[in-house]
């Protein structure tokens, strides 16, 4: 039985591995790869972009042979994959923190953060925390982090929270050894790690900005923290989590419950179409009204970015298994702090009736509506989102 338990970890690595290497390549160019004559791979150099092995083999004179696709994926499988901090580009303004989220929480937890500003420390000042959803990441927020920290006055910090983004993607198994008692892709451990992310940055008061299922965390802060989260804002938010949202087939969901066949079937239910430009561009038809005001390019590389390294599959496996039907209308009613709720007026992601559930539940929150805009305001009409945070701030900066 250990021999099995052992061959199947294996396996799961190596399903991981050749997940990896597929989705390296670039719009289907990883039908063959090159490889040095003198047997070094090449995920050696980094194989984000196939093309650059050739270039550099060529450029150094070295002779390379044509491999097929199933040998180079085994030999990729077994070697190192690429690191996070090295899909992180020069001009971004970020940093890997070691995040602590408890001792329940299983410790210390290696995040990706993007920052903005210094910590507020004058009266009439406030911190911003961006809380991301579904595929979301830092890159989300990039257009509105500087201008936020201007706005608040102090300091803006957006992190990634596993499996999104550059942040780890701890195993389970191996977290619960730990000591972790909360699953690392639970909504409760978001809520840990979003507090230890608070404590990092020495962050005092707060104003939590979430988007999407980013505004269910907020809500479950607000709610356990109620003195230094000070105000919510909540953008397009999904506050009815169910497992109704994963577009997968119900008997792919049922074999969820066994990691290894999970990696496999997840693999070949995604696989390519995860960085694909195709999948991409109805990505696109999906999430924004009007894609034209978006730098495309720009884009598909901050969302695809977090499916070229290690433990992609692994942490979309295990985040589905870990997701539970919940429900923050209960919460939401608890909260006695200024919410702002912005809803988009295309969006097809969090239909209008959930958007006026969540009014209801929270009678005295400001309600307002961005027009001709999708699910993601923030990236696809950044400048009128600010305005409208900017004055609601203003008008309420004595309950803050």
């Amino acid at each position: 039985s250990r021999c099995f338990v052992w061959q199947a970890h294996r396996a799961r690595l190596w399903i991981e591995g050749v997940s990896n290497a597929w989705l390296s390549g670039e719009e289907g160019s990883c039908y063959f790869w090159q490889e040095r004559e003198r047997g070094q791979m090449a995920s050696e150099i980094g194989f984000l972009n196939p093309t650059c092995v050739v270039d550099a083999g060529r450029g150094s004179g070295l002779g390379t042979r044509k491999v097929s696709v199933g040998r180079a994926l085994i030999r990729l499988a077994q070697s190192a994959v690429t690191k996070p901090a090295q899909l992180v580009r020069d001009e971004e303004e970020s940093r890997f923190v070691h995040v602590n989220t408890g001792k329940t929480g299983g410790g210390r937890i290696r995040t990706h953060c993007a920052v903005a500003g210094k910590p507020a420390r004058k009266s009439g000042k406030v911190d911003l925390l961006l809380l991301h959803g579904v595929l979301g990441s830092t890159y989300s927020f990039k257009r509105i982090l500087e201008p936020l920290s201007k706005i608040g006055g102090g300091q803006c910090v957006a992190f990634d929270r596993p499996p999104f983004g550059l942040s780890s993607r701890p195993r389970p198994f191996s977290w619960a050894l730990t000591g972790g008692r909360v699953n690392p892709y639970s909504l409760d451990f978001g809520r840990r790690h979003a507090q230890g992310v608070m404590e990092e940055f020495k962050m005092d008061k707060v104003v939590a900005v979430g988007h999407s299922m980013g505004a269910s965390l907020a809500i479950q802060m607000a709610v356990n923290h109620p003195g230094r989260v000070r105000a919510l804002v909540l953008i397009a938010p999904a506050t009815r989590l169910t497992r109704s949202r994963i577009r997968l087939p119900n008997f792919m969901l049922f074999f969820f419950k066994i990691p290894i066949i999970a990696s496999i079937l997840f693999f070949i239910a995604v696989g390519k179409r995860a960085t694909c430009r195709a999948s991409f561009e109805k990505m696109l038809e999906r999430y924004y009204f009007d894609s034209s005001r978006l730098d495309c390019d720009d884009v598909f590389y901050g969302y695809t970015r977090p499916n070229r390294h290690s433990g992609w599959v692994r942490g979309a496996v295990e985040i589905v298994r870990a997701m539970r039907d919940y429900d923050s209308s209960d919460d939401a009613r608890r909260l006695d702090i200024p919410v702002l709720i912005l809803s988009a007026s295309h969006d097809k992601i969090v239909q209008r009736p959930e958007v006026e559930h969540l009014q209801e539940c929270i009678p005295h929150a400001e309600f307002q509506t961005i027009s001709d805009c999708g699910h993601n305001p923030h990236e696809e009409k950044p400048d009128v989102l600010l305005g409208m945070i900017d004055d609601w701030l203003k008008r309420n900066e004595t309950a803050l």
